[in-house]
């Protein structure tokens, strides 16, 4: 029996990633982060097998902001934590980070533009960590080259 539920829960990942896929799609600056080397079919695998999937039903195919960013969060949160600790992230790993920023930006764009409230407040909140933790992680890596660097030492 277990293994017909880790079947069917290999699906459902399969099907998450599908409709990720799709999800990612719609957005034009997200679409053009996949003209390298890495596929979107790729990183849509990797967050569905890093993230806790939605409970939702897979008739449902569409997929808004509401439910993708707090699973994007998740993602992003694991690969701060490998990157923070001085650890290559792959190709995939990196497009995971900067998909994430690209919809905290549009959700923070949102919430400020708008009078009604489309996000919601965890999801500001999510929004604004990730954001913070870029910037904190672009001074650290900065520092990091800094000391590694050679140039003008004796």
């Amino acid at each position: 029996m277990s293994v017909i539920k880790s079947i069917g829960q290999q699906w459902q990942k399969a099907e998450y990633a599908h409709q990720l896929n799709h999800f990612f799609a719609k957005q034009s600056s997200v679409r053009e982060l996949f003209v390298a080397a890495t596929p979107a079919t790729t990183v849509c695998n990797l967050i569905a097998a890093m993230c806790q999937l939605p409970n939702k039903s897979a008739e449902d195919a569409h997929l808004s902001l509401n439910e993708v960013f707090p699973r994007l969060f998740d993602c992003y949160i694991l690969l701060f934590v490998k990157q923070a600790e001085h650890q290559q992230l792959s190709q995939a790993e990196q497009l995971i980070c900067s998909i994430t920023l690209i919809y905290a930006k549009q959700i923070l764009n949102d919430a400020q533009s708008t009078t009604e409230q489309t996000q919601t407040d965890e999801l500001i909140e999510q929004a604004k960590r990730v954001v913070a933790a870029d910037q904190q992680l672009a001074k650290s890596v900065q520092a990091m080259r800094r000391s590694q660097s050679n140039m003008g030492k004796y």
